[in-house]
């Protein structure tokens, strides 16, 4: 059985930072890393909670739905709008 490594913190902010940043493939960084996907996954939800990284606000718009509106409301809105 392998021994655990034991990342430096600096090790996942680098990891967390190329993908926030640099734009870069969770799938592709894991592989370069030699890490699970989980535990980036992981480390930027820590360092983005702690705040020390900022997710893109591309990221942060496609889960928003304003309180109080539910799916078939939108629905019915979006299908009066149509122009087919």
């Amino acid at each position: 059985m392998k021994a655990r490594r034991k990342l430096s913190r600096e090790f996942k902010l680098a990891a967390v930072k190329k993908i926030i940043e640099q734009g870069l493939a969770v799938t592709k960084v894991t592989r370069d890393l030699g890490v699970a996907e989980s535990l980036l996954h992981s480390w930027k939800q820590t360092f983005f909670v702690e705040g020390v990284v900022q997710q893109p606000p591309a990221l942060l718009l496609v889960f928003y739905r304003p309180f109080g509106v539910g799916l078939a409301s939108s629905r019915k809105a979006n299908s009066s709008n149509s122009t087919f």
